[in-house]
C-alpha cells in the first residue's frame, strides 16, 4: 500500500500468516544534478499501529508508536540499522544535468513471532506519515512510502506484542517493570554516534526475572555485542544501541529492568527501551500443535505418492 506525506492509511490482512511489515521510502530530489546526503525521512515522525482482531475476543495491540525504536531494534542484526544511524540508501537514478536523483530506503518491522490469520481474524496495519517527516530536499509530490506485510511460514506459538518506553531527559536511574512473556529487550538511542564512554547514556544495566538475572556495565555491553558480529567495526556501527536480552524463543516472567545512566547524556525523546513479548496461551499452543500435525500428515502423504 502506498502512502504520501501527511496521509494516514490502513491495510487490512486476512487469511494469511504474517511475521512483520516492510517499509520502503521512495524519494526524489527537489533539485536536478544534486545528490542526496544525510537523513531523508525522520522515522520519529512516522507512526504505526498494528491491531489484531479475533472473533469473540478483545482487540490486541501488537504495536502503537513512532516506528524509529522498532526499526532500530528490528534491524539490529542486519544492515538496516545502518540505514538509520548512517542515513544509508540505494540510488535508483543518479543525479545528473537535468536529472533529479531518486533513492530508496528499506526497513523491516518484525513482530518477533508469526501471526496466523484464519476465518474472521484480521490484522489492521495503520501508518501515519506526519507532515514534515521528509527533508526539505525531498520532493513530496513525487515521493512516497510503501508498506506491505511480510508473509511467513510458521505456527503462532503466542501472540506478539512490542512496547516502547521513553526515558525522560536527565535521568540518572530508570527502573522499568517489563512483566511477563518477555522474549527480547533492546536499548535504542537516537542522538549519540560512536562508542566513546564519555558519550554513553548507560553506565550499567540489571535485568532480573524468574529464570534469568543479568548485570552488565558499559564495557560488558560492548563486549557482548562484539561477540554477535564478524568484527568490532561492524558491531560498533550500532553506536549506542544494545540488545540487553535475546530470548530466541525463550520467554522470561516478572522481568524488571534497572538502568544506571549518565544524566548529562540522556536527552528528551532520544533514549528508549523496546520490549518484545510473546503471549502464549493453551489455545495458541493447541492451534499450533494442530497445524503442525496437519502439515506433517500432508508431508507424509506427499512422500507416499512418489
Amino acid at each position: 500500500m502506498i502512502i504520501s506525506e501527511a496521509e494516514t492509511r490502513t491495510l487490512t490482512l486476512k487469511n494469511s500468516s504474517v511475521s512483520g511489515v516492510s517499509m520502503k521510502f521512495f524519494s526524489r530530489h527537489t533539485t536536478a544534478n544534486t545528490a542526496f546526503s544525510g537523513e531523508q525521512v525522520d522515522l520519529s515522525k512516522v507512526n504505526c499501529k498494528v491491531t489484531l482482531r479475533r472473533e469473540g475476543k478483545p482487540q490486541h495491540i501488537i504495536y502503537s508508536d513512532q516506528v524509529k525504536p522498532w526499526v532500530l531494534s528490528s534491524g539490529y542484526y542486519n544492515g538496516q540499522i545502518e540505514n538509520v544511524v548512517d542515513s544509508s540508501f540505494t540510488v535508483l537514478k543518479a543525479a545528473a544535468s537535468g536529472v533529479d536523483e531518486e533513492i530508496i530506503n528499506y526497513f523491516t518491522l518484525n513482530f518477533g513471532g508469526v501471526v496466523n490469520l484464519k476465518g474472521e481474524d484480521s490484522l489492521n496495519v495503520e501508518f501515519h506519515f506526519i507532515s514534515g517527516a521528509s527533508a526539505s530536499t525531498v520532493s513530496n509530490s513525487e515521493s512516497f512510502m510503501e508498506f506491505d506485510p511480510i508473509e511467513a511460514i510458521g505456527y503462532e506459538i503466542g501472540t506478539p506484542e512490542i512496547s516502547t518506553h521513553s526515558i525522560a531527559a536527565s535521568q540518572s536511574r530508570e527502573q522499568i517493570e517489563l512483566g511477563n512473556d518477555v522474549t527480547g529487550v533492546c536499548f535504542v538511542n537516537y542522538d549519540k554516534t560512536g562508542n566513546l564512554e564519555a558519550s554513553s547514556p548507560i553506565t550499567s544495566v540489571t535485568l532480573s526475572s524468574d529464570r534469568l538475572n543479568l548485570h552488565d556495565n558499559y564495557y560488558e555491553l560492548l563486549a557482548k555485542r562484539s561477540e554477535k558480529f564478524q568484527s568490532d567495526a561492524v558491531a560498533d556501527k550500532r553506536d549506542m544501541n544494545f540488545y540487553l536480552y535475546e530470548g530466541l524463543g525463550e520467554e522470561i516472567d516478572t522481568a524488571r529492568l534497572d538502568l544506571n545512566m549518565v544524566s548529562g547524556n540522556v536527552n528528551a525523546g532520544k533514549c528508549f527501551i523496546v520490549c518484545y513479548r510473546l503471549h502464549v496461551t493453551p489455545e495458541t499452543l493447541s492451534k499450533a500443535s494442530a497445524m503442525s500435525d496437519k502439515h506433517e500428515s500432508e508431508d507424509i502423504a506427499k512422500v507416499a505418492e512418489r
